[in-house]
């Protein structure tokens, strides 16, 4: 009786077996398993990306914890979408904790649990569709939210915080039509955005109005930048016309986007950066960080600091705060304009 048995078991496996082998992608699998993670070209945006992903889901590395110090290694220590990306290719939902680091371990890691956790595939709910399984610890989880209050932000992620906040203060002011030229006239607004933005962690203390504008006009000059590029084979009427449709949906004065840029308007986009960095050195912030900041934003370390450590001299300090509109740091346009077309 028990042979029978026996042999319908193993014919149940083979037919399993065979089964499994036709519908799972072994080709891939035996690729990622011998990588050892998701290859940075596959995007998740493609049908094709998305089923790679699913299946290094089921590799034996997928969401194993990750060496701290080759991870780090030649790179910033930031949370940023670079170290993100990487570590959720490796099936981690955060980036290892820098334990091997000391000055940035004030945070008492070893006080919150180490057990790894996985969410469930249909932990949102049918309406979210389903979860990716990447593994993390609740100390991963506290320790990146400490990092993200306390420390330094990325400057991508810097720059999009004052982008938002640049788009609020601007779009909520209050409107008056020019009866010559038909545009709208901003006026100046109260800082409760201002206010709002300091009190969000990270943000530097550096972010006047002033400052905002310059990086709100230094990035929408790289969209108009862009906008020409992509319409160099255009015709000339047609090019001229998407341009000026571009600039008119802009909340500043188009010769701020579009035209060249004075050496000293250059130094009052730059004033609120130098001053920034300035002040991370006085604070003895991690050199790591002010020399990111410093090729993100294709600054010179002697045009930060034109008086280095090695000079007994005090750093000469940009002001981003003018005395008055004439400041050689910071030229406001006498309006700021909204195109009402």
């Amino acid at each position: 009786m028990a042979r029978p048995v026996l042999v319908a078991c193993a014919v149940s496996s083979a037919i399993f077996l065979i089964l499994f082998l036709i519908i799972f992608p072994v080709g891939d699998w035996w690729k990622l398993q011998r990588l050892g993670h998701v290859p940075e070209e596959v995007s998740r945006a493609t049908r094709e990306g998305e089923n790679l992903w699913r299946i290094a889901e089921w590799t034996t590395w997928w969401g194993k914890p990750l060496d701290p110090e080759k991870f780090w290694k030649g790179r910033v220590i930031w949370n940023d979408s670079s170290a993100l990306d990487t570590a959720n290719r490796r099936g981690r939902a955060y980036p290892p904790i820098p334990e091997h680091v000391s000055n940035l371990n004030e945070f008492h890691i070893r006080s919150r649990p180490q057990k790894d956790l996985v969410p469930s595939r249909w932990g949102g709910g049918l309406d979210s569709g389903p979860v990716v399984p990447f593994h993390f610890t609740e100390a991963e989880d506290a320790y990146w939210n400490w990092f993200w209050r306390t420390k330094p932000k990325p400057p991508e992620i810097l720059q999009r915080e004052q982008m938002q906040a640049t788009e609020s203060m601007l779009g909520t002011r209050a409107f008056l039509i020019d009866q010559r030229t038909h545009q709208v006239e901003i006026r100046p607004i109260s800082n409760l955005v201002l206010k709002k933005t300091e009190q969000e962690p990270g943000v530097p203390a550096e972010h006047t109005e002033q400052a905002l504008f310059w990086v709100y006009a230094m990035k929408k000059r790289g969209e108009y930048t862009n906008e020409k590029k992509r319409l160099e084979k255009v015709a000339n009427d047609l090019k001229e016309s998407e341009l000026k449709r571009f600039l008119s949906h802009q909340f500043i004065n188009p010769e701020f986007i579009a035209e060249p840029l004075t050496d000293e308007q250059v130094k009052a986009a730059n004033a609120w950066k130098i001053a920034y960095l300035q002040r991370l050195r006085e604070e003895k912030v991690d050199d790591s960080y002010i020399q990111a900041y410093i090729k993100a934003w294709n600054l010179s370390p002697a045009e930060v600091f034109p008086n280095d450590q090695k000079s007994n001299n005090p750093i000469i300090h940009y002001s981003i705060i003018p005395t008055s509109p004439k400041s050689a740091l910071y030229t406001p346009p006498s309006k700021i304009y909204i195109s009402t077309l």
